[in-house]
């Protein structure tokens, strides 16, 4: 069955009046143009244009470096090197906010890898800015909770209490809208990949600093 949908690929593609290009670049340099119809464990099942002939041909993996696809995606399957590398993903892109990673078909995967150069910049300022605001939340709710302990354990109160209220609220105030910015920096980036690739999709977006009546948070959806 499996032979069968190739074949009828096949045809289909050499029936038409102009035939789409992938290219297939093998390690030593060379590059073959093709239509690639399979990429299996082991092997690259393809069609050379230049021979113009039905016949499908297999690949080893082991001698292609990588394929460019004529919608201009690129999967790399040996880096500089010499190791092989995780063939890219093809689905829409998630962001867990609780782990702080992102996914493709909930597989984990780096975004280096697949958001654009300027998209990849805003999501690495996202993460910064996200740790810092978990790490202040972090702090001041952790630190009300200890004094609140202390001073239970010591019996009572002091005159220092409301200062030490007063710095752990400060940290969560303001931890709170860098880890909202700095997770609305992320998903923008994970909504730009998703846009480029055909998942269109809307969330919320943060952003803190100067606004049009003064300084504050604006919220955009």
């Amino acid at each position: 069955m499996k032979r069968l949908v190739l074949l009828f690929a096949a045809l289909f593609v050499f029936m038409a009046p102009s035939v789409a290009q992938d290219i297939i670049t093998k390690k030593d340099g060379t590059a073959i143009k093709a239509k690639v119809m399979e990429v299996g464990v082991s092997e690259i099942r393809y069609l050379d244009i230049d021979k113009q002939v039905d016949v499908i041909y297999a690949l080893p993996k082991s001698e292609v470096y990588s394929i460019t696809y004529e919608n201009g995606q690129k999967e790399l399957l040996w880096d500089n090197n010499g190791n092989t590398v995780e063939s890219l993903l093809d689905g829409q892109m998630t962001y867990n906010s609780w782990r702080g990673d992102v996914s493709i078909n909930e597989i984990r995967v780096d975004a280096s890898r697949y958001l654009s150069p300027m998209d990849y910049d805003r999501y690495k300022s996202g993460r910064t800015l996200g740790t810092i605001g978990s790490i202040m939340i972090g702090g001041g709710v952790g630190g009300a909770f200890g004094w609140l302990i202390g001073s239970g354990i010591s019996g009572g109160g002091s005159d220092e209490d409301g200062v030490v209220y007063g710095i752990c609220a400060g940290l969560v105030i303001l931890g709170l809208p860098l880890d909202l910015v700095g997770s609305s920096m992320i998903k923008k980036s994970v909504r730009s990949f998703n846009s480029a690739n055909g998942f269109a999709e809307r969330n919320l977006e943060v952003n803190v600093g100067v606004q049009n009546y003064g300084f504050g948070l604006a919220l955009k959806f």
